[in-house]
């Protein structure tokens, strides 16, 4: 797993849980603007999302039994208020199948064991054909570190195969949002 860091926190996309966190904090919250969406059609059949103001609803169909690891690589960005461009904040690349299932508590295995739960996506690899859904995903507001500015955010997550080191793209998802 390979992931890099500018802020010691992660914009929340995916609903965490993080032990030693108040839920009963206050928090700032995430509302989702807009999404784009493409994919390889031999690979994946079908990908939609239902923005709802401050959670996702995701639908994904496989078209075909994985016979590789997919890799994701998430990219996220803030463009704070009177700023011309966007800046990365984190940048992460991951084999989906050393973390699923994995007992091991890093952050980016505490993200996607979360994630998990939300859908019905195995906790196995290899990934199979089928659809696959995850409903009223939201980023928690105990979750959304205090040290992150209200601002607009970009989060690019592409899913890959490595064939060492090319790079087949089979979906890339990029959401915006602001963070009030």
């Amino acid at each position: 797993m390979v992931w890099k860091m500018n802020l010691l926190t992660y914009l929340a996309l995916i609903s965490i849980t993080l032990k030693g966190f108040d839920s009963k904090r206050a928090g700032k919250t995430l509302y989702f603007s807009s999404y784009t969406v493409e994919f390889d059609k031999t690979y994946i059949q079908d990908h939609r999302l239902k923005l709802q103001n401050t959670s996702v609803d995701v639908i994904l169909n496989i078209a075909r039994d994985f016979t590789q690891d997919p890799w994701i690589v998430t990219e996220i960005f803030v463009r704070e208020r009177r700023k011309p461009a966007f800046r990365k904040l984190i940048n992460y690349d991951v084999n989906v199948c050393h973390l699923l299932g994995k007992g091991d508590m890093n952050l980016i295995t505490v993200w996607v064991q979360n994630f998990l739960k939300m859908g019905n996506l195995p906790r196995s690899c290899p990934i199979r054909k089928g659809n696959y859904s995850w409903y009223k995903i939201r980023p928690e507001k105990v979750n959304i570190p205090d040290v992150l500015p209200s601002a607009e955010y970009k989060v690019l997550i592409g899913t890959y195969f490595r064939n060492g080191k090319l790079r087949h793209s089979i979906d890339n998802l990029t959401f915006m949002g602001l963070l009030k």
